[in-house]
């Protein structure tokens, strides 16, 4: 069972623990604009949980214990689901409706289509071209093909 207790924690989810609340106490600081940034809990027990029936569906061969994403590509049915409604990324994992109602695992789209069409994934941060300490805003690279290529942990 999953707690945010850290009195309930083995050692090794202690530390996540740890490094979760001070990147939320980091994080949580930031603004930009003067809007602080806002922070979301992380996924409770019963979320996973519903996660992990949703993916049942699309791979029923599936156990708790294929976890990671190179046992998770051995499954062609989720490999494809995953191939083409997911970006994976270092810090984020973003999918994707498809609204084709033919696929099960994929609620119908309650948006106006024309918007729905719009929606992109959330863009990685690139650095100004003449000005490598600062980014490119937001706008200038929503809808465009980007890389980690500028991840600070990749960065080196």
């Amino acid at each position: 069972s999953i707690t945010n207790n850290p009195d309930e924690l083995s050692d090794e989810r202690i530390l996540a623990f740890d490094l979760m609340m001070t990147s939320e106490n980091h994080t949580s600081r930031l603004s930009l604009y003067d809007l602080k940034f806002k922070i979301a809990s992380s996924a409770i027990e019963s979320e996973i949980e519903f996660l992990f029936e949703s993916i049942l569906s699309v791979e029923s061969q599936l156990t708790v214990n294929d976890i990671i994403l190179v046992e998770l590509r051995k499954f062609l049915n989720l490999k494809e689901f995953i191939d083409t409604h997911c970006q994976i990324r270092q810090y984020s994992f973003q999918i994707k409706k498809c609204n084709n109602i033919e696929y099960a695992i994929c609620l119908s789209v309650e948006l106006p289509i024309e918007v729905f069409n719009e929606l992109h994934f959330l863009p990685d941060p690139e650095p100004f071209i003449a000005n490598p300490d600062h980014y490119k805003d937001f706008l200038s690279v929503y809808s465009t093909q980007t890389s980690e290529k500028f991840c600070l942990s990749k960065v080196g």
